[in-house]
């Protein structure tokens, strides 16, 4: 996939906060799908969350890296059009030692299945673009691992794009409304 080569030309921290992407993504396609215009404070929350998002990918000349444009890549054309190509060009095969079976099972089970299940039950709580300002926590996780374990330091663009799209989170997930009214008595 594009973003495995992407990756390979751009940092691990870059390549997480561009699954960020999906907070921009979203209420767009909830707009072109189902006419759901976005709020003044969700359209503030996707202005916040792009420009954060290039404050960590862009170098100091507002470039980015060719992994970035890859990462973005992936993020718009994923779906369909990853497996349309698998189907095309890969041939399946099952993993031959126990190992990587036992490997699979662990992953399949704790990573993915309990991840999704607590995920879906969560879900139905919220909007889909609360949820895709949500999803910017995964970069952010991201971003500290690759600090903790591959020793990656960002540049001080990058950690105030990170900081932004925190930011941007606490905006959604605040009810601003509330906050002015206990002011104002």
């Amino acid at each position: 996939s594009f973003n495995t080569f992407g990756v390979e030309y751009t940092s691990l921290t870059n390549a997480g906060f561009l699954c960020a992407m999906t907070v921009v993504f979203t209420p767009l396609l909830d707009y072109l799908f189902f006419r759901t215009r976005p709020s003044r404070k969700l359209f503030v929350v996707l202005i916040m969350s792009v420009t954060g998002i290039a404050l960590l990918t862009l170098s100091s000349a507002l470039l980015p890296a060719l992994g970035d444009i890859l990462g973005i890549y992936q993020q718009l054309f994923a779906g369909l059009g990853m497996l349309i190509l698998s189907l095309i060009f890969e041939t399946p095969t099952l993993p031959r030692s126990p190992a990587v079976w036992g490997s699979v099972l662990v992953l399949a089970l704790f990573c993915t299945g309990a991840a999704f299940l607590i995920q879906a039950v969560a879900l139905q709580y919220t909007t889909a673009s609360h949820v895709g300002v949500i999803f910017c926590l995964e970069p952010v996780f991201n971003s500290i691992l690759a600090f903790f374990v591959a020793h990656e330091v960002l540049t001080p663009q990058a950690y105030f794009g990170g900081l932004l799209l925190l930011a941007s989170l606490l905006v959604m997930e605040t009810d601003l409304s509330l906050l002015f009214r206990r002011r104002q008595k």
